[in-house]
């Protein structure tokens, strides 16, 4: 069985050969994961800025690689000043 951290690696690298997919194509290429942990893994994904997801539809999700400048602006929202 695969980890939540193979299953998210698997993933990035489907999107990346694959961008603007469902994530039932995501899903059927990963018959050892549920529907829920394959979105799982995207959702955290999304939330680290690596990808994004769009809902097309009731239950429709489309994933896509985050554009380089959403994840900069991810990184410098994370980064807190020290105080002088």
């Amino acid at each position: 069985m695969a980890t939540a951290q193979d299953l998210s690696a698997i993933l990035l690298e489907m999107v990346e050969e694959t961008p603007d997919c469902d994530v039932e194509e995501l899903t059927a290429h990963c018959p050892q994961a549920t529907w829920n942990q394959v979105f799982l893994a995207l959702d955290n994904l999304s939330r680290a800025g690596r990808v994004t997801l769009r809902q097309e539809g009731p239950g429709r999700y489309k994933v896509g690689l985050a554009s380089q400048r959403s994840v900069n602006s991810q990184v410098s929202h994370n980064i807190t000043p020290n105080a002088v």
